[in-house]
């Protein structure tokens, strides 16, 4: 995945953005998911001035994450909808799933000290 995502950095920086969305969307698509892959998508696209990629694109992570890496992208959805001057409509259906993460098993109560 980071050889994917270096790929596509150098085909976008010698304006190949055809390929660095091909390059990005393949690191997106390999499992297990990767918080830095599904971003390389995303902003790639938004760079690229492709907003409605980049719409699919947070689709799709949102579809492949979970725990804390889904609470982030999901934030940064929020914030990306913000700033293109719209509510975050999009990502809406993820953040109940943020604020429902797994909480850890309580252990043993400690022994008192004497």
């Amino acid at each position: 995945m980071p050889l994917l995502l270096a790929h596509a950095r150098f085909e976008e920086a010698h304006g190949e953005h055809a390929a660095a969305a091909e390059l990005c969307a393949k690191a997106a698509a390999l499992r297990p998911a990767s918080l830095e892959a599904a971003l390389a998508h995303v902003q790639q696209a938004r760079r690229a001035g492709e907003l409605p990629r980049a719409r699919a694109a947070y689709a799709a992570g949102v579809a492949a994450l979970d725990g804390e890496p889904l609470a982030f992208f999901a934030l940064h959805g929020a914030r990306f909808e913000r700033r293109a001057g719209n509510a975050p409509v999009s990502i809406d259906p993820a953040l109940p799933l943020t604020l429902t993460l797994p909480q850890p098993e309580p252990g043993p109560e400690p022994s008192p000290k004497p």
